[in-house]
């Protein structure tokens, strides 16, 4: 009878040991009684989640008490599901204690429609916070460009100079401009909603930045006494970013030294190139401050109780997000004890284009010889996303990347049925990329429980050992994917150490606390391509890996959906951060080459699952900004074995022959290869 049940029913004698599960359990995890008998049921749950749930299981057995838990298990198709395990006590006619006798719902859905509901209620309450935030910050740097044009009105009344008054007109001309691009942000509805400004990218110089902010902040300083002392270079530093948010970042560094000073208090600002860099500094005689307040130092909108401001009382924002918008790097120092040292606030301005939101050189460099070019590369793994999605959701970035380059559909899974058939999961779809092998030589066949075989070498080794001198680095969630998958530091890998790395992030559960609908992916996800966008554009390693998850929990979450279609929208905002550093670094003079690819379909009824031979789950796509590929690249039969060999013929690496044998993948690119299709 219970095999007849849709429910997945068990049974489990008085030591705690699994005797019976019916037909429905089976079909759930893919596995036959004897495969669970015992306990062997046990790696069927979440890591995260087995030793609590197993502990009071024993614990119920042994106390002689029902059983309640609700727990994540795997599916067949490899997607995490929510049951909630629910057992009581059986007993023999003499009254003997036989074991339990549970029943297992799955109640992931009903999971995923309350967090849908908290998470509605959430946005909404953060989207009214952003719309707050941003209008009090624009109304409060409304009052910078006034301030000197007030000033003005009445010198123009009294004057009778044709050479003051230009002069004056010229002022309120520059601050009228500042002021009519804040209120048009202002007046932007959809920049309000999201809590973004937009940037106006022009040529400017540093000397043109200070020269604005100090005008700005001239009545300020006159009408407290103060002494400004201005010292820039001859040199032009020429660089490109928005004027008016780099002019509000300085003009509000100097009110918060005026407001913090006595009257009659002395304030320098200065700008000096140092390296590739410039570097405004503005500090004073006034208040220091405690070193335990610097972490929150530039927090919006932060007031301290030991900063009491000279006159009226101000609001400091040159928070994080305006020295972002900039494209600043905030530093602070403190170079007394006293309780009243000078605070040297120092803003460091890349003479490079970085995020798009930075500043850049305004002359390129002496372009090298072809053979003195760096050849670099970056290739971005996002989750999950078949191929029919791909090309039906909007994505502007990933479009621009395939302009340049191109777009194609392509494939993983090995030969369907044949001895290189490889299951359609995440994990050992990465490693045909980073091997260019397929499963029946890496061997790794599923997301846990992985003993790759070392043998066959992946990308960052090759690079590693045939150039020390290349720069690696690799930004993830998972920690596996450096330790486990490429092998660093592991003897039979090859010792090797990647020179950059950001990753481990599930493992923070303070920074990234767990939410069953995957929230903490997306946020672990920004911070993921936040910082691989940042390492491109300031220090340019040779290769690199990024690997972004939450589209493919969100298509395990929802299936085909617009809930997963928006997480494919997010995804391409990510690839975006990327794309703009790698475009900046090619102003540098380097030449770099980016692949975006995912490691699996999905399935063609819901697209919640994954891992079978399906042609869905089998199709997936690869965009670069390559031009020269070769004619399977452009008629569609590409796979995902290819990407490493490409990517190592585009940097010039010299694959070892006893390596290059091994690998099933060759590359597309027009001309040469590394690897052997098999």
């Amino acid at each position: 009878m219970a095999d007849g049940l849709p429910l997945m029913i068990w049974v489990h004698d008085a030591q705690g040991n699994l005797q019976f599960v019916n037909r429905t359990y089976c079909e759930f995890f893919d596995v036959t009684p004897e495969q669970v008998a015992g306990l062997y049921w046990q790696p069927l749950v979440h890591p995260d989640d087995v030793e609590a749930y197993a502990s009071e299981f024993s614990a119920c057995v042994r106390d002689r008490r029902a059983f309640h838990a609700e727990v994540r298990v795997r599916r067949f198709d490899g997607e995490w599901r929510w049951l909630k395990s629910s057992a009581e006590l059986r007993f023999s006619a003499s009254g003997e204690f036989l074991g339990m006798v549970g029943g297992s719902p799955d109640l992931t859905d009903r999971k995923s429609a309350t967090n849908e509901l908290e998470q509605l209620a959430s946005g909404l309450s953060e989207a009214d916070r952003r719309k707050n935030e941003f209008r009090a910050t624009l109304a409060h740097e409304l009052q910078n460009p006034l301030a000197p044009i007030r000033n003005g009105l009445p010198i123009l009344r009294m004057a009778h100079q044709p050479d003051l008054v230009a002069n004056v007109v010229a002022m309120m001309d520059r601050q009228l401009g500042h002021l009519v691009n804040l209120v048009d942000d202002l007046l932007d509805v959809s920049r309000v909603r999201t809590g973004k400004v937009t940037i106006r990218a022009e040529l400017m110089t540093v000397q043109e930045a200070v020269g604005a902010a100090v005008e700005a902040c001239r009545p300020l300083i006159d009408e407290k006494s103060h002494t400004l002392e201005v010292d820039l270079p001859a040199e032009a530093l020429a660089v490109t970013g928005d004027k008016t948010r780099l002019m509000q970042v300085v003009a509000n560094l100097l009110t918060y030294a005026a407001n913090y000073c006595e009257p009659g208090g002395r304030i320098r600002i200065t700008a000096v190139r140092k390296g590739g860099e410039a570097v405004i500094r503005v500090s004073d005689t006034g208040l220091g401050i405690a070193p335990d307040l610097l972490p929150t130092l530039w927090d919006l909108f932060t007031r301290r109780p030991s900063f009491q401001p000279h006159g009226k009382q101000s609001t400091r924002h040159t928070n994080r997000d305006i020295i972002k918008i900039v494209g600043a790097r905030a530093a602070c120092s403190l170079h007394m004890t006293s309780c009243r040292p000078p605070i040297p606030i120092v803003h460091r301005l890349p003479l490079q284009f970085l995020l798009g939101l930075t500043l850049v050189a305004a002359s390129r460099p002496p372009s090298p010889k072809q053979s003195e070019i760096a050849h670099k590369a970056v290739f971005i793994l996002l989750d999950g996303i078949p191929a029919d999605v791909i090309e039906r959701v909007p994505t502007p970035v990933l479009d621009e990347i395939a302009a340049a380059g191109g777009y194609t559909r392509a494939y993983v899974g090995g030969e369907r049925g044949g001895p290189t058939e490889t299951p359609t999961i995440s994990a050992p779809g990465y490693m045909s990329l980073l091997t260019a092998t397929w499963a029946n030589k890496h061997n790794v066949r599923g997301n846990s429980n992985q003993s790759p075989n070392y043998a066959y070498w992946n990308i960052f080794r090759i690079v590693e050992t045939v150039d020390p001198s290349r720069r690696t680095a690799l930004f993830s969630t998972w920690l596996d994917n450096r330790t486990v998958l490429v092998g660093e530091g592991r003897p039979d890998a090859g010792v090797f150490t990647l020179d950059h790395a950001v990753d481990g992030f599930e493992r923070d559960t303070v920074a990234f606390p767990h939410d069953p609908k995957s929230q903490y992916i997306r946020a672990i996800d920004e911070r993921v391509s936040t910082e691989a966008a940042a390492h491109i554009a300031t220090k340019g390693p040779d290769l690199s890996w990024v690997y972004l998850q939450h589209t493919d929990d969100m298509g395990h979450a929802h299936g085909d959906s617009e809930a997963f279609f928006d997480a494919v929208r997010q995804a391409d905002a990510r690839v975006g951060r990327i794309w703009e550093a790698v475009k900046q670094r090619q102003l540098l003079g380097e030449n770099w080459m980016i692949v975006v690819t995912t490691d699996h379909g999905r399935d063609e009824l819901t697209g919640k699952g994954h891992g079978r031979q399906s042609t869905r789950e089998r199709t997936t796509w690869i965009v670069t900004n390559q031009p020269r590929l070769d004619a399977r690249f452009t008629n569609g039969t590409p796979a995902i074995v290819d990407i490493a060999p490409s990517i190592l013929q585009h940097m010039r690496i010299a694959v070892p022959a006893e390596v290059a044998q091994n690998m099933d993948g060759v590359s597309f690119l027009g001309s040469g290869s590394s690897g052997k299709r098999q």
